[in-house]
């Protein structure tokens, strides 16, 4: 079972997400990441080992994530977030169209590096923005969060209501 967790304020985004994931790890895990988001970059840690110290990220902004492999092996590459073209998401569910979606996708020139189903979800919001990717992801594909280089300090949060 995954879990993801955001912050947007004014202090330091990177232990508030800590603290949230902490709160989730009775759910179990296998990976974590965090995207956190400053004034000039978007700094990204994703990892395997949960024993490692969490990083010390700079940044007001971030979203976080814990991971329970459905789709793809553990890894630190299909840990989330995943990004593409500066946008970093952290999703928690499966996306029932992904395929189909990722298809379309690399037709369009995409490649992907992850095995997740989670990885098209920043992919179709760089090609069509996140109203259009939302729709064509479709009503089942659990709940996610996602920043933008493009529009920064800012989270966007989707939940199909499950």
């Amino acid at each position: 079972m995954c879990g993801i967790v955001g912050y947007c304020g004014k202090l330091k985004a990177i232990p508030f997400l800590i603290t949230g994931l902490k709160r989730l790890e009775y759910r179990g895990s296998d990976s974590r990441g965090f995207a956190v988001q400053n004034d000039s970059s978007t700094s990204i840690h994703k990892t395997i080992d949960l024993r490692s110290p969490p990083p010390d990220l700079d940044g007001h902004i971030g979203i976080g994530h814990t991971r329970w492999a459905t789709t793809g092996k553990v890894t630190d590459t299909n840990a989330h977030p995943h990004r593409h073209k500066g946008v970093s998401v952290v999703h928690n569910g499966i996306g029932g169209v992904y395929k189909n979606l990722k298809e379309e996708l690399l037709k369009l020139g995409h490649s992907f590096c992850s095995e997740t189903d989670s990885e098209v979800i920043p992919h179709a919001i760089s090609e069509w923005g996140i109203e259009e990717a939302i729709k064509r992801l479709g009503d089942d594909c659990g709940a996610f969060l996602v920043m933008d280089d493009a529009d920064p300090n800012k989270i966007w949060a989707y939940s199909d209501g499950a």
